[in-house]
């Protein structure tokens, strides 16, 4: 059965949000490494759960780390 573009950004996403509960904290490759998806997109995704005011962006020396709000 072939799922909807959608319902597999919805996956993805929610791969993201459930790792960031249990860990308080995520990473552009972490998330590559949990939803399979380019660097480019998770980057999209993160970044939309940041306009959503979900989780917050913070720089460090080895690039972004987006925290639970």
């Amino acid at each position: 059965m072939e799922k909807k573009l959608s319902e597999i950004k919805n996956e993805a996403i929610l791969k993201l949000v459930e790792y960031l509960k249990e860990n308080g904290k995520i990473t552009t490759d972490i998330g590559v490494e949990l939803t399979g998806k380019s660097v480019a997109q998770v980057r999209r995704y993160l970044k939309a759960l940041c306009d959503i005011g979900m989780i917050e962006k913070t720089k460090s020396t080895k690039g972004n780390i987006y925290i639970q709000k």
